[in-house]
């Protein structure tokens, strides 16, 4: 839930207290902590504000941070802008951001409601990550051409690590590249203005939380992505359409969690659904699970008071509910077998990998043609191949 994602940060904040307790000093309306050893300044957030740390009220408008500042006689290179230091500033609207700047804290600019656009200059090595959950203004986001770490190629109004081509923080204008490989953990989190998304068949991973708490409607994952992080889709309140990917070996925790999904799909390569994945799904729902083999399903997957048999429905393969019904983990459910497979049959032989299998009959086991077998379980001229 969102309120322990903010306990979190404030244990983050916590955390960044100095060990001899030093106070940040104001200098010019913004607060830094002050390292007179190195003679760097780090932008933090007030300690002084007489209110709730998530509703600080510190910075407002435009701020400009400046590349140096001065205290007692000492030059200061400002290099960092530290964890949460302008977090739940509701009034802020722009920071620029200098040259000096080397290193981002995590939750930098979290919720601050206001703040439209975003600039990350070269001078930046390392952003730790999650820096603009609840920024539902933000519409653009632009890392400046020569930095050598991040990028926005192709004008996609997000932050993209270039030697990982992992997309490390987005918004709701985000047009994801086909060179992007991995989506990072919180990436569009709390980002409720964010109501559709296309994900390129170039995305393999998607991290812990990268979707939570945001406006999706509806959802499609590339047969693609293989991993699929906790909680990644997490209270996304207005999804109610979702296609999964063929390659997903497992539903983690609470991927589904507080969603209104009416029908999903689970494919023939999911062999196990972890804790609460359809907890407190507000809406009945139907489930159509491609394996004939019935996936482990963990008990507290659907609500634990109840588990799912009273909400949900599962559809499997024709000829197959028996399987299921004997299944400990599934017997108590609606089961109706009505899902086609290709002339799917029940034995299953086995062919190693140099082995001919010159056909033009093959399948994946939820029906998706292929021009040559693979490894793992296909449907070659009517029967099941596992292939080694």
């Amino acid at each position: 839930m969102k309120r322990n994602y903010l306990i979190i940060l404030l244990l983050i904040l916590v955390q960044t207290v100095s060990a001899d307790g030093v106070k940040p000093t104001c200098i010019n309306g913004i607060f830094y902590n002050l390292d007179a050893n190195k003679k760097q300044a780090e932008v933090t957030y007030d300690w002084d504000y007489d209110g709730p740390m998530l509703e600080n009220k510190t910075y407002k408008g435009t701020i400009t941070i400046p590349t140096t500042v001065s205290y007692k006689g000492i030059t200061y290179d400002v290099t960092s802008i530290g964890t949460i230091a302008f977090l739940g500033n509701y009034e802020l609207k722009a920071v620029n951001i200098p040259n000096s700047i080397l290193h981002i804290g995590s939750g930098a600019f979290d919720q601050c409601e206001k703040l439209q656009s975003l600039t990350i200059p070269k001078s930046v090595t390392d952003i730790e990550g999650a820096i603009l959950n609840e920024c539902d203004a933000i519409t653009s986001i632009i890392v400046d051409k020569d930095n050598k770490f991040y990028d926005s190629r192709n004008n996609c109004n997000a932050i993209i690590h270039t030697a990982t081509n992992e997309l490390i923080q987005g918004c709701q204008n985000t047009v994801i590249p086909n060179t992007v490989t991995r989506i990072g953990n919180y990436a569009f989190a709390f980002i409720s203005t964010l109501t559709s998304i296309d994900i390129p068949n170039s995305v393999t991973n998607i991290g812990d939380h990268a979707f939570r708490n945001t406006g999706l409607k509806s959802l499609v994952l590339p047969n693609s992505v293989i991993y699929l992080g906790d909680a990644a889709f997490f209270s996304c309140k207005n999804l109610t359409s979702v296609t999964l990917s063929e390659s997903l070996e497992n539903l983690p925790s609470e991927s589904f969690e507080q969603c209104n999904i009416t029908s999903i799909t689970i494919p023939a390569s999911v062999e196990s659904i972890d804790n609460f994945v359809f907890h407190a799904n507000n809406n009945k729902i139907n489930i159509y699970i491609e394996s004939p083999t019935p996936p482990s399903i963990n008990n507290n997957a659907f609500n634990q008071k109840f588990w799912g048999w009273q909400f949900a429905t599962i559809h499997v393969p024709v000829g197959y509910k028996d399987v299921y019904q004997s299944s400990d983990t599934w017997k108590d459910f609606t089961i109706i077998d009505d899902v086609v497979i290709p002339e799917s049959v029940t034995g299953i032989s086995t062919l190693t990998s140099n082995h001919s299998t010159q056909s033009n009959n093959i399948y994946t086991l939820s029906g998706k043609r292929l021009s040559a077998p693979r490894k793992g379980i296909n449907i070659i001229n009517g029967k099941k191949i596992n292939l080694k």
